[in-house]
């Protein structure tokens, strides 16, 4: 069970420009024990705080792809007994009481597949303190335990987001940079510069997109980055050579 308050986050749209948090909060009797709450929010602000909020109470989030259609994202929250479906309209929560929910004693949190292929989407169990420990092995393989700030560029509604996004900034306390929508490689740059992140965890992609927009015109690199990540996907020799040389003073 999460104790203490959810980490600082700094929300940015694709195009760099910061926008302003919701303030809603969700309603009381969604705030219980054992209450299942789906969420499908792309804002990463209302996200990690939602998220907190229900993990403090002892209720069991389902956080589901921004991407998924409304109506799919709908029938994955009443398929797992959610009590309540939320989602953001003009940067407002709405909350949509659901029918036969299900009281679900578990200690942490449920994410699902995308569900873009045409499939059901599937979901996955994730205990918080199994969780938490994953979000400090990946801060200590990086050797980033005293990291200040994270930019990741890279949906929080992705179970491998939430441990190196929200649970990797709770249990270092450290801010987090976050995106509504992938940024491109000059904006993500220029913002990350502009609040001091020290450590970046990059897509295969997205790196390939900065090392393209290299090739065009030297980058700006910000001067507090002191380590780099890519993870999820392979990438060449070649390409990471690049990397290095793009990041000469940060870690690889």
């Amino acid at each position: 069970q999460v104790t203490g308050a959810a980490p600082r986050v700094l929300e940015h749209a694709g195009s760099g420009v910061a926008t302003e948090p919701s303030l809603t909060a969700l309603p009381l009797d969604a705030l219980e024990a054992g209450r299942v709450v789906a969420l499908q929010l792309t804002s990463p602000h209302a996200l990690v705080t939602q998220l907190t909020a229900l993990l403090d109470v002892g209720a069991v989030p389902l956080v589901l792809p921004p991407g998924l259609p409304p109506g799919r994202a709908a029938e994955t929250a009443e398929r797992m007994g959610a009590s309540h479906f939320v989602t953001e309209r003009e940067g407002e929560l709405h909350v949509q009481r659901l029918h036969d929910p299900l009281t679900l004693a578990f200690p942490g949190y449920l994410t699902c597949t995308s569900g873009t292929t045409g499939g059901t989407p599937r979901v996955y169990a994730f205990r918080t303190a199994v969780a938490e420990q994953n979000a400090r092995a990946h801060l200590e393989a990086l050797h980033a335990e005293d990291t200040r700030v994270i930019a990741l560029p890279m949906s929080l509604a992705h179970s491998f987001g939430l441990v190196a996004g929200w649970l990797a900034a709770r249990v270092s306390g450290a801010t987090l940079l976050a995106f509504r929508d992938t940024p491109d490689p000059l904006t993500l740059l220029r913002v990350a510069s502009q609040h001091d992140v020290d450590t970046l965890a990059l897509t295969p992609p997205l790196a390939r997109l900065l090392l393209k927009a290299a090739l065009r015109k030297p980058l700006v690199v910000p001067a507090s980055l002191r380590r780099v990540s890519v993870g999820s996907a392979a990438m060449t020799a070649s390409e990471l050579l690049a990397l290095r040389a793009l990041f000469p003073g940060a870690d690889l």
